[in-house]
This record gives structure tokens, sequence and C-alpha cells, in this order.
């Protein structure tokens, strides 16, 4: 029998939040100022609580890095991946997915986090396709 398996990123796959890590990574790299940083924990904070609509949280977000080069963005991406999420995946989870995998199923990542992280991740678990964010 045929079926999608749907899996989550952020504390399911990972053991971390990959948002707070794309955060964290572009503020060691000067692409955040001290107060966007802590403005975007603040705006985490909202969004735990339900006090702020999701995508108001990204449009603010998106609009902080609007004017980099998107190469700049991608090569992040791949470095947050490698150095902070490849190694936070939850070893249980891959147990997991690969049972799915064993009975037929098609693999999916269905997660807020940006494409271009969830794409390097199904690639790295083997996982057929992604649903996230643009």
């Amino acid at each position: 029998m045929r079926y999608a398996a749907f899996f989550d990123l952020d504390n399911t796959i990972l053991k971390i939040n990959s948002g707070e890590a794309f955060l964290r990574r572009a503020y060691k790299k000067g692409m955040l100022s001290t107060w966007k940083l802590i403005h975007a924990y603040y705006l985490a904070i909202l969004y735990q609580f339900n006090l702020m609509d999701p995508l108001v949280i990204i449009i603010k977000l998106n609009s902080w890095l609007a004017k980099t080069p998107v190469n700049e963005i991608e090569a992040l991406c791949n470095e947050i991946v490698e150095k902070d999420l490849i190694p936070s995946i939850r070893p249980e989870i891959i147990k997991e997915i690969r049972m799915h995998e064993e009975q037929g199923a098609d693999l999916v990542i269905l997660s807020s986090a940006i494409a271009s992280i969830g794409v390097r991740l199904a690639k790295h678990l083997k996982m057929h396709s992604v649903i996230c964010s643009e």
C-alpha cells in the first residue's frame, strides 16, 4: 500500500529549531545586527504564545535579508545544514524514516522552515519531497 509520511523539521526531525540556527549564524556572519537578533527572539516569543500571526513574523524576518544576494543566503543555508542541523538530527527519527521507506511510503518534509534548508536536509535523509516556505 502506497502512502505519504510527513515529517516536520523543527523539534521533530531536528533536536533544535532551524530558524533559530539561521538567525544565530546570520548574526555571527554580520548579516543581522544585534537589535534585529533581539527583535527576532521577541517575535519568537510572540509566536510561541500565539500573540502574532506567523505570516507577519515571516514577512518581518524576510524583509531584513531582502537586499542580501541569493547566493549569500544559499551559502548560509548550506553552512547551517552542514554545521548545525545535520548534527542535530534525532537518531530515533532516522529509524522512523527508514521504517516508512521500507513500507513504500513517499517521504515528505512538511515545515515552515525555508525551502533551501528543507531541500538540503531531504537530500541528506534521502526523502522524496519538500513542502517548505519560499
